[in-house]
């Protein structure tokens, strides 16, 4: 084997022990939790069907973590958790939100929302967040529905988050790649 190679292939093992635990300490996992509370609809007539905003009530502590409480990344988040959500437009969106939702040490950031479904008596809007919490950030996917056409009407909320590469990771990946690849073209033919 080469000198060269060689260097290459050290200088990406220790690139890869380097960077892989950092980065994975950094990275918020996989996870989901519910959520319910109730609501206002805002704008247009003020029913579901003309909505254009949501106006969550109480003003504070306005959701809270239904049963049996949160999976993997939130698994802290028990049933029964209080958290508060600011009021936010869909049509049109005035995202992005910082600290939209803000639960029992997690943070998110609304950054993008879409109305899937709206009648008369049914709201469904998914979107994305971004997560932040001691254990680390990420990203969140987020469906709120709510159905009925009472005020308040209650909603239900869940978020599900799952972990994304960092781009360095990749960067190493891509380096044991071209290694291997330098490793398999050197080879002597026989």
């Amino acid at each position: 084997m080469s000198k060269f190679l060689k260097t290459l292939l050290c200088t990406a093992a220790l690139a890869t022990l380097a960077m892989v635990g950092s980065a994975n300490a950094a990275l918020l996992g996989a996870g989901s939790v519910s959520m319910a509370g109730g609501w206002v609809p805002v704008g247009g007539d003020g029913t579901i069907g003309l909505a254009t905003g949501v106006h969550f009530i109480p003003p504070t502590n306005n959701v809270m973590v239904t049963f049996p409480g949160g999976t993997g990344s939130f698994a802290s988040l028990t049933a029964g958790t209080i958290g508060t959500a600011k009021d936010f437009n869909f049509n049109p969106s005035n995202t992005p939100i910082s600290n939209f939702l803000q639960l029992g040490g997690f943070f998110f950031t609304l950054a993008s929302v879409h109305v899937d479904a709206q009648t008369a008596s049914f709201l469904d809007i998914t979107g994305i967040a971004d997560v932040a919490s001691n254990a680390g950030t990420g990203t969140a996917t987020f469906d709120f529905s709510s159905q009925g056409g009472g005020t308040p009407a209650t909603f239900s909320w869940s978020a599900t988050a799952f972990a994304v590469p960092e781009p360095m990771t990749l960067g190493v990946l891509g380096i044991g790649l071209a290694a291997f690849g330098l490793m398999r073209r050197r080879r002597p033919q026989v």
